[in-house]
């Protein structure tokens, strides 16, 4: 489904050659790693599903998670890599990776953050194929 999107957003002129080279060389490493989660022990449960920015709320010594609408069962480095495909600055983005990994008692594998990172950038890439935004940014979140 990505690539056939990606190409169609190719061919409408939404996506560069570059993009759809990237998409095409690296969806097959990213679906492999994510499948690679299914034999790990503890790596689903409930997520929050639209884990971004303004769905957190700051109070004095904590963070709060709002807006539960999309709760559902998934891989806990989805709402990871939400948060990280963020274009928040790499301070606030190690901050929150180590505060989530100290209050959830488990160390973060970056490749798999990486594969979700990229998953949920090819899922935005096959939604928006249409849309003549400049979306060269892509680019250096699948590397």
């Amino acid at each position: 489904m990505f690539i056939y999107r990606v190409k169609k957003g190719y061919k409408l002129g939404t996506y560069s050659r570059k993009i759809l080279n990237i998409v095409i060389n690296e969806s097959e490493d990213i679906i492999n790693r994510i499948n690679e989660l299914y034999r790990i022990e503890n790596s689903m449960g409930i997520i929050h599903g639209d884990f971004y920015l303004y769905n957190l709320l700051k109070s004095q010594n904590s963070i709060i998670p709002i807006d539960f609408g999309l709760c559902t069962k998934g891989f806990y480095y989805q709402d990871l890599a939400s948060i990280c495909n963020e274009q928040c600055d790499s301070v606030l983005r190690k901050c929150f990776l180590e505060a989530y990994q100290e209050s959830m008692g488990v160390d973060i594998s970056n490749r798999y953050l990486s594969a979700l990172q990229g998953y949920l950038t090819l899922f935005f890439l096959a939604g928006n194929y249409h849309n003549p935004d400049d979306y060269s940014w892509v680019e250096t979140l699948l590397y």
